[in-house]
């Protein structure tokens, strides 16, 4: 699972995390660009992640950062006139009718 978050004041947030049968698995940490394993089973995934060769902990964050911010910008503009519509909402009730 991962986002990326655009705020209102122009701040940028991002996550990413991996599950293993029903239990999160890894997660990386986004401010040092490393995975942290968070269950035994991931302690060789995530120290080969991490190593000089992959170093995909900074691969990852740096997507959070910039390509998942620029593809969410396209998405929010491409949809701007939607998000921004004004439209009364319509209310329909069915039932039994109540014969007294």
């Amino acid at each position: 699972m991962y986002g990326c978050e655009l705020r209102d004041d122009g701040t940028t947030a991002g996550y990413q995390q991996y599950g293993y049968d029903g239990k999160e698995f890894s997660s990386l940490d986004t401010q040092r660009g490393i995975w942290i394993p968070t269950m035994n089973e991931a302690q060789i995934t995530t120290q080969r992640w991490n190593s000089p060769e992959e170093r995909l902990g900074e691969i990852d964050k740096n997507y959070l950062e910039n390509e998942c911010i620029e593809f969410l910008k396209k998405h929010i503009n491409n949809g701007r006139e939607d998000l921004e519509r004004r439209v009364r909402p319509v209310v329909k009730v069915w039932g039994p009718s109540s014969v007294g």
